[in-house]
């Protein structure tokens, strides 16, 4: 069975993203998933992309802040960078994450974001992780937090 992302709105909307497909939503007209929220998430605020390996999260807007949480995370997703491209993005390897604005996330109404389905096992490299553990992507730490600071006294030598 493919791998499929699920995006729940907390109006109770659902779309649902076949892998190799891609979800872009915020309060715009312009996008495939309209959320009612306010000026805290942009009109085009981000991009959920299904892939082998479950949902890639991005944030696609200049100017807000994206959020993704999860079990014992919230995670503040990059800005959209000069040149146009995502710098960075959350992958959801398996389960559910919410997604939103800060005030969307504190009021308890995100995007719900679940991956469904399975990753291949035909015995072939593609869509398939290593026995064991699979390389995590880097996460962005904002140099304006204070998680930044935290992890730059943790690392000194």
């Amino acid at each position: 069975m493919a791998v499929s992302a699920r995006v729940c709105t907390a109006s109770g909307e659902e779309m649902r993203v076949a892998e190799g497909g891609r979800l872009v939503f915020g309060r715009g007209p312009e996008v495939d998933l309209a959320v009612a929220a306010g000026r805290g998430l942009s009109r085009r605020a981000g991009i959920v992309t299904a892939m082998p390996a479950g949902a890639w999260i991005t944030n696609i807007s200049r100017t807000h802040a994206l959020y993704v949480e999860g079990e014992g995370y919230r995670i503040r997703l990059p800005r959209l960078e000069d040149d146009g491209e995502p710098a960075g993005g959350w992958l959801l390897h398996s389960g559910t994450a919410l997604v939103g604005s800060r005030a969307m996330l504190d009021e308890g109404l995100p995007l719900q974001v679940s991956v469904t389905g399975q990753r291949a096992a035909d015995g072939g490299s593609a869509g398939r992780e290593p026995d064991g553990e699979g390389t995590i992507l880097p996460l962005y730490l904002d140099p304006m937090t204070k998680l930044f600071l935290v992890a730059l006294i943790w690392c000194r030598p």
